[in-house]
């Protein structure tokens, strides 16, 4: 899935600049087990009046499951990670 973001930067309420960027995201499933893996890529924001725009990445499994999460936090817009259990299926 690839979708285009958009963050609307506001000082005292009122927007003063944007930042806009890329995220592809892809999630496979195998049938036969617990076990998933996700991977996507933020792309390079483009800023208009704005700067020192940072992504940091975090990935919920819900009750009892833990996830291991491969991106780099507080980087600069544009980077790749991935997101998957940690030790095999997650277990409820």
């Amino acid at each position: 899935m690839d979708v285009g973001a958009r963050v609307d930067l506001l000082k005292n309420g009122k927007p003063f600049g944007s930042a806009t960027f890329d995220i592809k995201h892809s999630m496979t499933l195998k049938s036969n087990k617990l076990k998933w893996t996700e991977s996507f890529t933020v792309g390079k924001a483009k800023l208009v009046n704005a700067s020192g725009i940072h992504v940091n990445v975090s990935v919920g499994g819900g009750k009892g499951v833990k996830t291991a999460v491969k991106f780099p936090q507080g980087s600069p817009a544009a980077a790749a990670g991935s997101a998957s259990p940690p030790d095999g299926p997650g277990r409820m």
